[in-house]
């Protein structure tokens, strides 16, 4: 039997720990949804839960040297580039750094040493990350993705249900939400990782507007802002938190939330106590866009664009929360990626 084969077992206690997070909040997700939602993730890639094989875009290991100078077709999907050449290695040095008892600030095996924990994108501290040490490397990546179809549907499922949504009709959204061309191309990134979590953000703050539930939704939501900012990606983060506004002052103008004060202290408590709790990482990361590319960048540039011809807002204020705003114009040498590759592939 493949290490493979514990996945299965794994998602489906995973399941069998939201059905118990949403019976502990009020409300409950019926068993055959429940099951659908564990079995689809399943079905898409099939053979990496019975097998060694994976979906993982391993190809692009032939395009980098020193492997690149033998006969080899081009990767099947070149934007995937980013999983093989950084996702994978931060995630090896992460691993590796738990596993020495140490905590994983510096990626050692890169260059001279560069920032992992601050770089955001390892998600070194996030509880996803940490679940996926239990398997090897290959297979903890796939656990992740089929994690996040998951999440996305089982919260989706909970807040179109809590807007009175039909069951039938409840079960159509969550599965296209989940396996939706916003989400898909990004399931190895950690931008899925972040999306996975706005479903029950949204969630979370209709189940606010019940005075019985109040306590408890806050406190969730306090739980998912946190584990969002540890997830990898904190400009999805803010994506997702401008929707909700959007979303809740939408209902407002509509006469639809009567209950938007209790909801906007609700929400704003749990933000607070989720900026505070992760605060260790988020400061270094900021801290690290100071002393990175983008803040160069900033430097040159008398404002930041959404596109070339439209200027929005001070890059200060913008970086923070969108560090690739301004691209990056430093490019590390070929050969420091090479060495993070080695890395995974010893």
């Amino acid at each position: 039997m493949t290490v493979s084969v514990i996945l299965i077992p794994i998602l489906a206690a995973s399941a069998a720990g939201i059905g118990a997070m949403a019976r502990a909040l009020g409300r409950s997700i019926p068993t055959p949804v429940l099951c659908l939602f564990t079995v689809l993730p399943i079905l898409l890639f099939p053979g990496a839960f019975v097998s060694d094989r994976t979906p993982l875009p391993l190809d692009h290991a032939a395009s980098i040297r020193p492997w690149n100078v033998l006969p080899h077709p081009a990767p099947r999907n070149a934007n995937l580039n980013d999983v093989a050449t950084q996702l994978l290695p931060w995630a090896q040095a992460v691993r590796v750094s738990w596993k020495d008892l140490s905590l994983p600030l510096r990626n050692r095996w890169n260059g001279c040493g560069t920032s992992l924990a601050a770089n955001s994108q390892s998600a070194a501290y996030s509880p996803f990350t940490l679940l996926a040490l239990l398997l090897p490397l290959v297979p903890g990546f796939t656990l992740l993705a089929a994690l996040k179809l998951l999440f996305a549907m089982s919260g989706m499922w909970l807040w179109l249900r809590e807007l009175q949504v039909s069951p039938r009709a409840a079960v159509f959204g969550s599965v296209t939400f989940a396996f939706s061309f916003a989400f898909t191309p990004w399931l190895f990134f950690p931008n899925a990782t972040v999306m996975s979590l706005w479903s029950w953000i949204l969630f979370l703050m209709e189940l606010c507007r019940d005075p019985k539930r109040r306590a408890g939704a806050t406190a969730a939501l306090a739980g998912v802002f946190s584990i969002a900012a540890l997830a990898g990606h904190p400009e999805n983060v803010v994506l997702g938190c401008l929707f909700a506004g959007l979303w809740i002052a939408g209902r407002r103008i509509v006469g639809d939330l009567p209950e938007l004060g209790a909801v906007t202290r609700a929400t704003a408590v749990a933000a607070t106590l989720a900026l505070g709790l992760t605060a260790f990482c988020l400061l270094p990361s900021i801290w690290a866009i100071a002393s990175s590319s983008s803040a160069v960048a900033a430097q040159t540039h008398p404002s930041a664009f959404w596109n070339p011809h439209g200027s929005v807002w001070r890059t200060g204020v913008l970086t923070p929360f969108f560090p690739h705003a301004l691209g990056n114009a430093v490019e590390s040498p070929d050969d420091k990626r090479v060495e993070a590759f080695v890395t995974v592939c010893a």
